[in-house]
Order: C-alpha cells, then structure tokens, then sequence
C-alpha cells in the first residue's frame, strides 16, 4: 500500500484506505466527526469473519466521549447504520450499509480501480474533503499521463501503469480485536 508523491519523489507507506476512500461516501457530515478513530471495511470477532466479503460495509470504529453527545446520537441513529458493538474502553464499531448509489464505487475501490470512480463520486469526494490536500486525492482520481510516467520512472519498471496507488490490503482494512 504505497503512495507516490511526485513533488517530493517520495512512496509513503499509508495503514488503509478506507477513511480517505469510503468514509466520504456518507457526506461531509461523517466526515467530520471527532469521535472517529479509524474505519475498515470488515470486522473479526474471536477470530472469526462476521460480515462476509459480499456484504457492502464500513465498519467505523469510534471513541465515545460525552463532549462529543451530539455526535454519538447522530451516528447511533443513522439510516444506514445496521449494527453497533461494545468493544471497550468507550470504543465502539459501527458497521453501515454502503448508500445504494456508491455500491458500484465500492466495488471499484475494492479492485483498487480508483480512476474508474463514477463522475459523481469524485465530485463527493472533492466535496467531502474541501479541507483537505485535495492533490492527493486528485492524483489518486484523476491520474495525468505524467503522473504514470513518473512513477513508472520511479520505480523503473516496463509495466503500464494504469493506477497510482496499489490495491487494498484485506488484512489491514480489516478490524480484528485480537489484533488492535
């Protein structure tokens, strides 16, 4: 999982994507909550696989505080919020449906086509993160020819590059309590 950042001739190695690449699929709103200590798109619980692969998830994982009530009502009552699970210390994961009209961007993240995002996608994401370094984004969305060329140079390879950043890691878009 690296990112190539051509102004500084740079791969950074990042956790997961989940936060930067599904997160915004549920608004600025989400976005934005304090609480959120990371997301992840599958969950294990005593080692076992409790939303299969096929089911289209975010599992946010979320630290409660009574500073951030408001928050924690917002996201305990959300629309696509199918489930919410103690798991100690005030964190809590919070497992949400994907909205009906990203299931195929999901898909497309899933297979690390992040260029093949649907136009309004992108324009969600652009949206989402307004207070964010949108270059990153922008790199990753809507990849130049010179961006390929110069990670292609970076990296000294022959292969086409078609991507800037590489396919997700299951394992670390994975929550396992027995590992966090």
């Amino acid at each position: 999982m690296l990112y190539y950042n051509k102004e500084e001739q740079t791969i950074t190695q990042i956790k997961n994507r989940s936060m930067r690449f599904v997160l915004p699929m549920f608004g600025k709103t989400m976005f934005v909550l304090k609480g959120i200590a990371d997301t992840y798109l599958y969950y294990k619980v005593d080692g076992v696989n409790i939303y299969e692969k096929e089911c289209k998830t975010l599992v946010i994982k979320y630290k409660y505080h009574k500073d951030n009530n408001v928050e924690w009502v917002y996201i305990s009552n959300h629309d696509l919020c199918l489930k919410k699970i103690d798991i100690g210390n005030d964190y809590y994961l919070f497992v949400f449906k994907i909205p009906e009209k990203f299931e195929d961007d999901y898909q497309t993240f899933i297979e690390g086509r992040y260029s093949e995002f649907t136009p309004e996608y992108k324009n969600q994401i652009m949206m989402v993160m307004a207070n964010t370094n949108k270059a990153t984004y922008l790199n990753v969305i809507n990849p130049t020819a010179y961006d390929k060329a110069e990670l292609k140079k970076f990296l000294a390879c022959d292969e086409e590059i078609v991507q800037i950043y590489s396919k997700i890691n299951e394992d670390l878009e994975t929550y396992d309590e027995g590992r966090t």
